[in-house]
């Protein structure tokens, strides 16, 4: 959705000024936020770009008589202004908006999505200017598959360690897509990460529902049960997932989570078994 900010309207103008990309000036004031429900703003600075706006504001109405000024900016962006900004945006300006074509949605919303392994190594910046985009795309009326960014927007921030701020993403998309057992899945590793283990425990059932073959779930539930010294449930859930990946077995000689059980005789059984063979 973009907003225009049309400033110092009169009849006889005959030039326009558009102005973009006003708002990467401001983007390192802005903070995190999911959803449209988030702290956005820096409330104790004006960036430099808007405090100048401030001061010039006479100036611009008396030298640019003939001229209609239209700053065109996102949502989020038009917030700022309006806040930091106020004293330029209030002086006879005017609002108008215009949501993004389908085709051009379509293509942004195609370019947002990436992994979790690259958003781990995204500057602050980079992260900030990523969440700002999805903020963006969410705020367009027609959007269709807004729990796909949510989802997105919740491994920004898992990426980042804020792991409330990935529950609520998750559970934003799962208000729109209650099957979606990527998000149930990952809103299980943000619990997990917390320490909340019987919820994230919950979380990973709930993808397995779903979606039985999602062998990571398996996995992070024999873990669970392996730090919880359950070794019989240990062993059904590590049984599963070797059976689905046999790569896990070699993860789980390795993996300390085990370590309680590791000596367990059932437990060397079971990384031994031939899952290959017929039942």
């Amino acid at each position: 959705m973009i907003y225009m900010n049309r400033l110092w309207h009169c009849l006889e103008c005959r030039s326009w000024i558009f102005i973009e990309g006003l708002e990467k000036s401001f983007e390192e004031y802005i903070k995190d936020g999911y959803g449209g429900e988030g702290d956005y703003y820096v409330d104790d600075v004006v960036p430099r770009v808007l405090g100048n706006l401030n001061l010039q504001r006479e100036r611009w109405r008396d030298e640019f008589t003939h001229l209609q000024i239209i700053f065109i900016l996102p949502k989020y962006a038009m917030r700022f202004f309006m806040l930091r900004g106020n004293d330029f945006f209030d002086f006879r300006s005017g609002l108008f908006q215009f949501a993004m074509d389908d085709d051009l949605l379509a293509v942004a919303q195609g370019q947002i999505y990436d992994s979790f392994e690259k958003y781990a190594k995204f500057t602050p910046k980079q992260r900030t200017a990523k969440l700002l985009e999805i903020q963006r795309l969410l705020e367009e009326k027609q959007q269709v598959n807004k729990y796909e960014l949510f989802f997105e927007q919740g491994l920004l921030f898992s990426a980042d360690g804020k792991h409330e701020q990935a529950i609520k993403s998750y559970e934003k998309a799962l208000e729109i897509k209650p099957d979606y057992h990527l998000a149930w899945y990952n809103r299980g590793i943000a619990l997990d990460n917390l320490g909340r283990y019987e919820q994230a425990l919950a979380s990973y059932d709930k993808a397995l529902e779903i979606k039985s073959d999602n062998d990571a779930a398996w996995y992070n539930k024999a873990c669970y049960y392996a730090l919880q010294e359950n070794l019989d449930l240990a062993i059904v859930n590590l049984t599963q997932v070797i059976a689905l990946n046999p790569k896990y077995r070699e993860d789980a000689q390795t993996d300390t989570d085990f370590d309680k059980i590791r000596n367990n005789i059932k437990f060397q059984q079971c990384l031994e078994l031939d899952y290959s063979s017929p039942k």
